[in-house]
């Protein structure tokens, strides 16, 4: 999230799943195939990694591992988009975009407001 902008992923996979919300309602719901949440889970953590080789100048070398960085963010973004689809899709696609945005650059305890 540069300024108040969300990441443009986060923007496009939200309109995405929105658009196709009955699809993914039916593959994240309580009889969703898992192998197709683990596949989902699998791309977050895709576009994560390439994400990092390209922001930070040694990945291998970051304050904590990068495998627990992004094992964090994509369990935490999937966990949201599951728990936004369980409730009906009550947030705009924009507004989530812009809060997975806000907590994966400024952690979920400073965006709540918990420092």
């Amino acid at each position: 999230m540069v300024g108040d902008v969300p990441n443009p992923f986060y923007v496009r996979a939200t309109q995405y799943i929105y658009q196709h919300s009955t699809f993914f309602k039916v593959m994240f719901g309580k009889n969703g195939i898992p192998s197709f949440q683990q596949q989902f889970l699998n791309i977050i953590k895709m576009y994560m990694m390439e994400h990092i080789e390209k922001l930070h100048p040694s990945p291998d070398k970051m304050e904590i591992p990068k495998e627990l960085f992004i094992h964090y963010v994509a369990h935490g973004y999937v966990g949201v988009i599951a728990y936004w689809l369980e409730n009906n899709m009550q947030y705009s696609p924009e507004y989530m975009a812009e809060k997975l945005s806000h907590m994966t650059i400024n952690g979920p305890y400073h965006v709540a407001g918990l420092r």
